[in-house]
């Protein structure tokens, strides 16, 4: 990795599917068995790896993400992906080969807000395992986003997350992203 990397971002990241149903009546998707014509399919990656590493990444910062990925089809788009944009921004994602990636569905039918369905895949085992500490001491700024998904959250108000990054090993700065989930 260059030594002169800004910003790592790691660990949620997954594949969105969002498929183009403005014309769908949120009251007719309760009718089982009922087909509905969409539009095409809209295919983006998402969770803060994506969010937060190509915002930085289209203002013109050296970043790098750091993430896991299954070892399947949508894996590979994620990180195809990922290297449409910059072969440099996926040198640090690794693929579990024996899990199945993350990914969500989102529909947006007429008129209301999106409804989320989520897989975890990798982001529910990533961890301190996950993150290379020495890579970390190259960059200015290491920012990990969406803890609570990535891994079950604790009453500790954070202090969880703040034990998972050893002092003095995550560069200059570290930054804490967190993201609440309802969880059933």
């Amino acid at each position: 990795m260059n030594r002169n990397v800004d910003i790592i971002v790691s660990g949620h990241l997954c594949l969105d599917l969002i498929p183009r149903m403005e014309h769908v009546p949120l009251s007719s998707l309760s009718s089982p068995g009922r087909l509905f014509e969409v539009g095409a399919m809209d295919v983006s990656t998402g969770g803060a790896v994506s969010n937060t590493g190509l915002a930085l990444h289209r203002l013109g910062i050296n970043v790098r993400l750091m993430a896991t990925v299954g070892g399947d089809m949508l894996g590979r788009a994620t990180v195809e992906f990922l290297n449409t944009r910059d072969p440099a921004l996926s040198q640090l994602i690794t693929v579990q080969p024996d899990l199945s990636s993350s990914y969500t569905i989102v529909l947006a039918p007429q008129k209301v807000d999106r409804i989320f369905l989520h897989a975890n895949g990798p982001n529910a085992v990533f961890g301190i395992a996950n993150v290379n500490f020495s890579l970390l001491a190259q960059a200015k700024i290491f920012h990990l986003g969406y803890p609570p998904p990535v891994a079950p959250p604790d009453r500790g108000r954070g202090r969880r997350a703040g034990r998972t990054l050893p002092p003095g090993q995550t560069g200059r700065r570290a930054h804490l992203d967190g993201l609440d989930s309802a969880r059933s």
